[in-house]
């Protein structure tokens, strides 16, 4: 170590992780500066608005103080902890620094049967934002607690409260479909799916009935809490979503989701959709369909098809990392199903390359979704290649599944939380401070068990 010019035996192992983890380049000078300053501001709004989600009668000193606090740290002041809630929608308008009306009884969007019209506005734009930041237990419970089940609960039809407007008519379909998305991730499958199914209802009966119209321009999706609101894409995505939630307990149902919503794309004349994201909106549906039959099929030259259209649709459209990451996990499942087939068959000798390819397409996926800097398919990354790795015996990363728990805990992804707790030995895989929480939290969670998608 002297010869090379360096004194402590700590400085020596620091290089060689350094060297270790990214080759030459990352042995290059780094620039003096705080260790947070390369946080991405969602990164950083996604722990803020979980701390507020979990702790909602905290002002914004003491959430400033808990992000200190928390591991790894974050440092903000008072006030920036106040600029991030309020320009993510969490905060429309300043709050007491510890409000002596508890959450229980916090206003309600509907009383003797009238909606309030500023509230539920307010909720929806807040819900819509939380959701898009992945923090789905906060999205979950404004949108679906405090909006459409408390309007179910006032005794009034979810839908006569839709205005005439377009704007504002989908603005409310899009917080549906988001409820739905959101129940999905916390791990309540049947209320997603109920929330989903009456929404795809009503738009397939109105389309059936009347003209529907668009908004003339439709808004930046800035103003409208990163959500498209357009008509076709709103319908599209539920009848994703909605082949997601069925495909483990109503598989032909799912199917017919899933084949009207890809049908709807690429076919010709009046049943033709046409979605603002076009290809990358194919190539998500074609996916999700390609997982669920091999699920139930297995690795058939179909589900080759439509991943191998999946993946060109998803590039074709930009290669967002997010749902390149989803398609390379379905190849990994694709390859795992394919390792195991030839494991049981004794014609099939080759049972090592699957292998490899699997542990390939699971490495991108969650590169690709760590580079999407989302916190629910970074968890979908990991909590999945685990489960591969360890049902062909092979080694699992341990900080990557503390990684998954944490996440699972700080946003309240119940789906995944539960896939990690049936993962044989996770009680050595884990710390057990980690295993303990997420088994006290998780292990009586309502919903019935399905996996992430």
């Amino acid at each position: 170590m002297r010869a090379a010019g360096i004194g402590a035996r700590t400085t020596a192992y620091r290089w060689l992780h350094r060297y270790d983890e990214g080759g030459e380049a990352a042995l290059q000078r780094r620039p003096y500066g705080s260790k947070h300053s390369n946080k991405s501001p969602d990164t950083v709004a996604q722990k803020v608005i979980a701390l507020a989600g979990e702790h909602p009668g905290w002002g914004r000193r003491r959430l400033a103080a808990a992000l200190a606090q928390s591991q790894p740290p974050t440092v903000m002041s008072a006030s920036t902890v106040a600029l991030v809630l309020s320009r993510t929608g969490f905060w429309p308008r300043p709050v007491a620094e510890d409000p002596s009306t508890p959450p229980d009884s916090e206003p309600s969007v509907i009383r003797d049967r009238r909606v309030n019209q500023e509230l539920l506005a307010d909720l929806v734009m807040r819900g819509l934002r939380a959701s898009h930041l992945s923090a789905s237990s906060v999205a979950a419970a404004l949108l679906y607690e405090r909006v459409w089940k408390a309007i179910w609960l006032g005794e009034v039809a979810w839908y006569t409260i839709l205005p005439a407007e377009p704007l504002k008519r989908n603005l409310l379909l899009r917080s549906r479909v988001q409820a739905g998305h959101s129940l999905m991730n916390t791990g309540q499958w049947w209320e997603a799916a109920a929330v989903l199914e009456e929404t795809r209802q009503w738009m397939w009966e109105t389309e059936r009935t009347r003209f529907v119209r668009n908004p003339s321009t439709p808004p930046s999706k800035d103003l409208t809490g990163g959500f498209s609101v357009v008509w076709d894409d709103i319908w599209l995505h539920c009848l994703q979503l909605l082949g997601i939630v069925l495909r483990n307990r109503q598989t032909e149902l799912a199917r017919i989701h899933f084949n009207q919503a890809i049908d709807g794309l690429t076919t010709s004349g009046q049943r033709r959709r046409v979605s603002s994201e076009g290809q990358g909106l194919q190539g998500n549906l074609q996916r999700d369909f390609a997982k669920m039959l091999l699920l139930r099929e297995g690795p058939t030259t179909e589900v080759l098809r439509l991943l191998t259209l999946a993946q060109r649709n998803t590039e074709e459209a930009g290669g967002d990392p997010g749902m390149m990451g989803a398609t390379h996990t379905a190849w990994a499942h694709y390859y795992s199903a394919q390792a195991a087939s030839a494991r049981n068959d004794p014609a099939t000798a080759e049972v090592t390359r699957p292998l490899d390819l699997m542990q390939e397409s699971a490495q991108r996926a969650l590169k690709d979704m760590r580079q999407a800097q989302s916190p629910i398919l970074e968890t979908i990354a990991i909590v999945g290649s685990a489960t591969l790795y360890l049902a062909h015996g092979l080694p699992v990363d341990r900080r990557q599944l503390e990684d998954a728990a944490t996440y699972a805990l700080r946003y309240g992804y119940g789906g995944q939380a539960r896939q990690l707790l049936r993962l044989p030995g996770l009680e050595d895989l884990l710390p057990s401070a980690p295993y303990v929480t997420l088994r006290q939290t998780f292990a009586s969670f309502g919903g019935h068990s399905q996996d992430g998608y």
